[in-house]
């Protein structure tokens, strides 16, 4: 599996998908135009999986239970193609239609949940809603945020949150090496570790995991990082789904490439 999938479902990895209805929802979300820029407006659609495994008679209740949504653009197949490498691991290029790739994604977490007998009890059922949205576009970029949420019978729900970012005039997905100089790690590290401490004030950190992770979302005032509560602030695990730290455009100008995906934003 793509590591970029691995990343989004560490905690969802184990699902039984084993009869899927796939249902296409168009919602549309326009991009807006910044700065007087002469790029097209792009149109997005939410493709819907519904998922209900079927049930055997010697079970009580299904495996699982499941929503899922992804957004693709409209008449931008470089972009959506990117989409589908990045969010849904689909390394097979343009063979695959938008329905395909969201179907093959569910096929792959299935095969991962059949694989572990650890979940395979009479009376056990996994339940999982993964939502995508677009939490910041212009012309130029557009972050999108996905949010699955898991819960393993009666258990607490498991939370977790990936932000995948991409130019829209190439249709390309943006990585940290697109956005900052060679070297930046550590002071992009530094950077990190101040905004913590000043947007959680008392919190002890596990400094070493607050590192560069690649997932972070473009906003308009600057870079978004998102991290694990679990694995950066365990003291939060119970009141935070997520650690999120955004480091305003002036603090980052200093390992930012020249020019840049993001120098509109500036």
């Amino acid at each position: 599996m793509n590591q970029s999938v691995l990343s989004i479902h560490r905690g969802v990895a184990r699902y039984a998908l084993a009869t899927v209805a796939l249902l296409l929802v168009p919602l549309c979300y326009s991009c807006t135009k910044h700065g007087g820029s002469h790029a097209a407006d792009i149109t997005w659609d939410t493709v819907t999986l519904q998922v209900i495994d079927s049930v055997e008679e010697s079970r009580e209740k299904a495996y699982f239970i499941g929503d899922f949504t992804m957004l693709f653009p409209q008449e931008h197949q470089a972009l959506a193609q990117e989409i589908r490498r990045v969010a849904l691991g689909d390394e097979a290029g343009t063979s695959l239609t938008d329905r395909e790739a969201l179907k093959s994604f569910s096929t792959r977490m299935e095969q991962a949940f059949l694989s572990d007998s650890t979940y395979m009890g009479t009376t056990s059922q996994q339940t999982v809603s993964m939502i995508t949205t677009i939490p910041y576009k212009d012309a130029h970029v557009a972050t999108l945020c996905i949010d699955v949420t898991t819960r393993n019978n009666n258990e607490e729900a498991f939370h977790s949150r990936r932000y995948c970012c991409f130019a829209l005039e190439k249709g390309e997905a943006l990585g940290e090496r697109s956005l900052f100089v060679e070297g930046y790690e550590e002071q992009l590290h530094r950077l990190l570790l101040e905004e913590a401490e000043e947007s959680f004030p008392g919190v002890v950190f596990i400094t070493d995991e607050l590192t560069p992770n690649g997932n972070f979302a473009i906003k308009e005032a600057g870079i978004q990082y998102c991290f694990s509560t679990e694995t950066v602030a365990p003291q939060l695990n119970h009141n935070n789904e997520a650690v999120e730290l955004l480091l305003p455009w002036k603090r980052l100008t200093a390992i930012l490439t020249t020019p840049s995906p993001v120098s509109h934003l500036e």
